[in-house]
């Protein structure tokens, strides 16, 4: 019988053989990175391709909270594994977030660059100007870079952002929606609802019917504009991460980090180029 395999299902069955064994195993055990590599070359994967993928694995960072779960949280992460020395791409990536995206270095270290946005006029009007704030590099309070060694010729790339304002500013647009648009309006309708039954009814009877009333108007209110500030935050953090990809997939590939030229930019380039 026989009982190969296709390299595509390889993953799923290596996958499958670890759970097995962390069954039957002690599953708290420790095993070394080279006693990793190893195992894997047996399985035929590449040295490269397993350093990458410790690398990628879980990132620890706490229990996720309420508003994490609910809307997101207020990190962004890009990684990938770039055909370039640790200094090359380190240089690169420095290069481009400090003259395209104006931040500054605060602090390197042996594989890792912590940024914040520069704090001189000229970068701050700079941001202002240069591209919107709504999902950009630039509107970070810190980027951190972390490029580490796969193999001679190879390095793994960590791009995280942090962002600890944008999710209180949606969260602040929908409070003030329920509070400046939805009370009034439970307000009056509580109250349209109360006269309406003040006739008929005992007065005790049409208060509380007012009032349940006004409460149920501003709770689903309340909820419309909570749904409506998790769509968008999750729309921009999606944007985000698709934007600090955006900037790995150039330095993967080797071309210019800045992002392509907006359409009338190229337009016009193109126009020029044919005169």
């Amino acid at each position: 019988m026989d009982n190969s395999i296709t390299r595509k299902d390889l993953p799923a069955v290596v996958k499958r053989a670890a759970e097995l064994a962390a069954l039957e195993g002690d599953a708290e055990e420790q095993l070394p990175e080279d006693e990793v590599v190893r195992i894997a070359a047996e399985l035929g994967l590449s040295e490269r391709h397993v350093r990458q993928a410790l690398l990628e694995g879980p990132q620890e960072e706490g229990e996720p909270t309420f508003l994490d779960k609910q809307l997101g949280t207020t990190r962004i992460m890009a990684t990938r594994a770039v055909p370039m020395s640790p200094e090359q791409a380190r240089r690169a990536l420095e290069d481009y977030l400090v003259t395209r995206e104006y931040l500054q270095v605060v602090r390197r270290q042996s594989v890792g660059t912590s940024f914040e946005p520069a704090d001189d006029v000229v970068s701050k009007v700079a941001r202002g100007f240069s591209r919107s704030k709504k999902h950009c590099l630039a509107a970070a309070q810190g980027v951190e870079v972390v490029v580490r060694e796969l193999e001679p010729g190879w390095s793994h790339v960590r791009l995280r952002a942090v962002y600890p304002d944008a999710r209180k500013v949606h969260i602040g647009g929908a409070t003030a929606g329920a509070v400046f648009l939805g009370a009034p309006v439970a307000a009056g309708a509580g109250v349209l609802v109360g006269a309406l039954a003040s006739g008929p009814l005992i007065d005790p009877v049409a208060v509380a019917l007012g009032a349940a009333t006004g409460i149920s108007v501003l709770s689903g209110a309340a909820a419309g504009f909570w749904a409506i500030a998790r769509h968008n935050f999750r729309n921009w953090r999606s944007r985000t991460v698709n934007e600090a990809n955006g900037v790995l997939d150039r330095l993967e590939k080797g071309d210019e980090l800045r992002p392509p030229p907006a359409p009338w930019l190229r337009k016009l380039q193109l126009k020029l180029g044919r005169l």
